[in-house]
């Protein structure tokens, strides 16, 4: 079979060319509570920790940290990002908050919940994938064409929608998503953006290409 092969690195997370990253009168938009280093390098001061304080508070309940920060299908969670909030806080509110005595036990339990409702919707979202899949096998007249798409690293989950968008219409045969920063089904904006294809598509999730 084919391989075609899709980066970031050559396109800075953009696979469909969008044109108003060239446009000049473009405004870039810039947080004003991590745009001064000043700010930024306060924010980001007793990081370490508070990470130390969050791992032990999850810990104790169960939870591996690890798995939260390396396993691919916690990427673009709800539970990482309020992992990262309490971590690297972007505001005066927020930091104050995450330096309270007892704030890390209250996450790492936040952090516990969202981790369940987070698999719970992978696992219903796997077992309709397996059914739909067997639908559009039964459907298919011959096979899939011997095509692979390779996405390294996309890190816009749209364009991850589009990819699948089209690999579906093209009866490739699989499309693999590779890397730290590339979302996968059922990314809601993955979803949303690929219209019902992603049912119909087989993938697999990678950590490197």
């Amino acid at each position: 079979g084919q391989a075609r092969y899709f980066s970031s690195r050559n396109n800075h997370g953009n696979a469909g060319g969008d044109s108003d990253n060239n446009d000049p009168k473009r405004t870039e938009y810039r947080s004003r509570s991590t745009n001064d280093p000043e700010i930024s390098t306060k924010f980001f001061q007793g990081s370490e920790a508070r990470q130390a304080r969050l791992h032990e508070a999850l810990q104790s309940i169960g939870v591996d940290p690890e798995d939260l920060l390396h396993l691919p299908e916690f990427r673009g969670s709800a539970a990482l990002r309020t992992y990262n909030s309490f971590v690297l806080p972007r505001s005066e509110g927020a930091l104050a908050m995450a330096e309270q005595p007892h704030r890390a036990a209250i996450v790492a339990n936040s952090i516990s919940f969202l981790l369940r409702e987070h698999i719970s919707h992978q696992e219903e979202w796997l077992r309709n994938h397996d059914r739909s899949l067997q639908e559009a096998e039964d459907q298919l007249n011959g096979p899939r064409n011997p095509i692979t798409l390779v996405l390294d690293d996309i890190r816009s989950a749209h364009n991850v929608g589009n990819i699948i968008r089209f690999a579906e219409a093209a009866r490739c045969e699989s499309v693999y998503l590779c890397g730290s920063m590339t979302p996968a089904p059922p990314h809601p904006k993955v979803l949303k953006t690929a219209l019902g294809a992603a049912e119909y598509i087989p993938y697999e999730s990678f950590g490197s290409a």
